[in-house]
């Protein structure tokens, strides 16, 4: 967090240096304790931050990339069970039609008029409620859409049949076998003197 001020996280940036003091938020001796904005928390930060969004695009990189088709039929192969299956994939084409949905409520909102304007946290509930109640009819309406569809499909019924082989070609086997050898290449710098992975 950025207003940590714990001086032994820091494995490579000298302690004089990470702990130079921006922003005091709480002075020693408070109830809650010391607590302020430093150097080194804006680096801790910082580095939350960035592997925040790798991760973010390689999840937005995968959806884009592979079929959903592909990705249930490699789960199959692997012998994955169906529930897990189920649940991944409903997840799936659950969040583009949740995306969607809501923004066709909050523009449908917004031409009737709706807006929020204030800070005021039980105000705010209250003007919220235009937007609230539809997306809870909305989530319910999904909710029953997939278990009618789950039960008429009889879902679980037998294990998913693969139709299809999948065979790497060298440079896909490259690929995928360099995140797990970088991984373990900087678990192994951070864990290690002189922490060279570590802030």
């Amino acid at each position: 967090m950025i207003w940590q001020v714990n001086p032994a996280l820091y494995k490579v940036l000298p302690h004089e240096y990470a702990m130079i003091e921006l922003l005091l938020i709480t002075p020693p001796g408070s109830i809650v304790g010391y607590s302020a904005v430093t150097i080194g928390g804006l680096w801790w930060q910082a580095n939350n931050t960035i592997s925040f969004f790798a991760v973010v695009i390689s999840s937005v990189t995968l959806v884009y990339i592979l079929s959903p088709s592909d990705i249930v039929q490699m789960m199959a192969i692997v012998k994955f069970p169906s529930q897990l299956i189920f649940s991944f994939m409903a997840g799936y084409r659950f969040f583009p039609i949740t995306t969607r949905a809501l923004s066709d409520i909050i523009n449908a909102q917004k031409l009737r008029g709706w807006e929020v304007k204030t800070r005021n946290p039980f105000k705010f509930v209250h003007e919220m409620s235009p937007f609230v109640y539809p997306v809870g009819r909305m989530f319910l309406k999904s909710v029953d859409i997939v278990a009618i569809s789950t039960a008429t499909r009889a879902f679980g019924a037998s294990p998913i049949t693969p139709y299809k082989s999948f065979k790497l070609k060298a440079h896909e086997i490259l690929l995928a076998a360099m995140p797990p050898i970088i991984y373990l290449i900087a678990l192994y710098l951070t864990l290690t003197p002189p922490y060279w992975g570590a802030i």
